[in-house]
């Protein structure tokens, strides 16, 4: 049901015989794996998809001159399905506005997941700055509950995103002076602002639209949302009946 869902917008390109990789392994040690007879839906169940709600799952909301294109991918096989939907998407809005067009990545990522491996498929968006920070709106104390990774603190979180900084810099054989850029900023709202507004020192001549890609974390794609203002029921109105 949910990569039939998916698929019906526009999602992570799920097709009809798409093995997964927990098919795959089953298989592999001879395991039959069973296909379920066709059946027909309660009207409910029409009812809960068709109202279903999935915010930063190839989601794209728009601030002016500023593009997030946001997706919660957070292993390797959901990044590689995230920069399909990402360059196909972007490229329909470039074309549209016709050119002069910016991509810039804002990555996170948690947890013990390797972050060369996650951000390799990336490389082929082509992105003029990377962005690296910590799955938290502001600096300091002004976060919600849901914002704060109790068990990690703020010193690890950015040392992390100091790690993936390097990760990608190594990936990329980053060069002082070169024209690949990172960066690495305490909250997110600092990296929104630097994107949508940066100095005129690091860009003289700035682009006509941006483009960002938000990644590699639920909980950054989430924190993003909220730092744009955004909630289930502003990004998906409540059906009226």
């Amino acid at each position: 049901v949910c990569r039939c869902w998916l698929g019906e917008r526009g999602g992570y390109g799920h097709s009809r015989g798409h093995v997964t990789p927990s098919q795959q392994q089953l298989e592999g040690v001879g395991v039959e794996v069973p296909v379920a007879e066709p059946f027909a839906l309660p009207e409910e169940f029409h009812r809960g998809l068709e109202g279903c709600r999935w915010p930063g799952r190839c989601e794209v909301v728009n601030r002016g001159p500023l593009t997030c294109y946001l997706d919660g991918a957070h292993t390797p096989q959901s990044v590689e399905a995230c920069v399909r939907w990402f360059q196909e998407a972007s490229s329909i809005e470039a074309r549209a506005i016709g050119g002069d067009v910016e991509k810039l990545l804002l990555f996170n990522t948690t947890g013990r997941r390797d972050a060369r491996v996650m951000l390799t498929p990336l490389l082929e968006c082509g992105f003029s700055c990377a962005m690296f920070c910590p799955n938290t709106v502001h600096s300091g104390t002004k976060n919600t509950a849901d914002q704060t990774l109790v068990s990690v603190s703020g010193r690890k979180q950015l040392e992390r995103c100091v790690e993936n900084q390097s990760a990608w810099r190594e990936l990329c054989g980053w060069r002082e002076g070169g024209d690949q850029e990172t960066k690495v900023f305490h909250c997110i709202s600092s990296a929104l602002a630097w994107a949508g507004h940066p100095p005129p020192s690091t860009r003289p001549h700035p682009p006509k639209h941006t483009q960002v890609l938000v990644t590699g974390s639920l909980h950054l794609v989430g924190a993003v949302l909220g730092a744009l203002g955004f909630t289930v029921d502003t990004l998906y109105p409540p059906h009226k009946h």
